[in-house]
């Protein structure tokens, strides 16, 4: 269980928040599944946290497919885009090409919702002025957007999910936000 989160999750999922540490890894594991790139390639996907077991990958697929509602912003997906130039080295410039397609497909098919989240929302809600400065707005977004859709330590079936321990999970913990870091949503 994540630091100051009360609860573990259950295992019906109604709401996913996606943060680009968690979404980018598993885009690159499906695309790994489909035969599309060598197996090496997973460990150029993650920026934190202890190495996933393809068990472990199998696991967060399972999770993200059954939540009813896969949800990000619009910061996330220019993000998914930096780390494909920026991180996976190892593809030649047209197999990036290829694994761009690849993301903007399944992001379609697995209908993840981009929500817009401008810096006035994020400035103008209260508190948020401070988070923002101190984590920057990509973040800071993701938490509002998880306020918004009711992830609380109290509710139940929302999750904002994050690898990122330093900054995100703190801040949004921090705001009564249930974050939850992804290898321990896999245990």
């Amino acid at each position: 269980m994540s630091p100051g989160n009360p609860a573990r999750p259950s295992t019906a999922v109604q709401k996913l928040v996606l943060d680009t540490t968690v979404l980018f890894p598993l885009l690159v594991y499906c695309y790994i599944e489909r035969g599309r790139a060598p197996q090496a390639l997973l460990a150029d996907a993650r920026s934190a946290g202890p190495p996933l077991t393809v068990r472990d990958y199998d696991r967060w697929l399972k999770l993200f497919q059954s939540a009813r509602l896969r949800l990000t912003t619009q910061h996330v997906i220019p993000e998914l885009y930096w780390l494909v130039n920026r991180r996976l080295k190892a593809l030649r410039p047209g197999d990036q090409v290829s694994f761009w397609h690849f993301c903007t497909d399944f992001l379609f098919e697995q209908a993840v919702e981009e929500r817009p989240c401008a810096l006035e929302d994020i400035c103008s809600a209260p508190g948020f002025k401070g988070i923002c400065a101190r984590i920057g707005p990509v973040d800071a977004g993701l938490i509002l957007l998880a306020k918004e859709e009711g992830c609380g330590f109290h509710e139940s079936g929302s999750i904002l999910v994050t690898d990122d321990k330093r900054t995100l999970h703190s801040e949004a913990c921090s705001v009564g936000v249930r974050c939850e870091l992804l290898p321990n949503l896999l245990q």
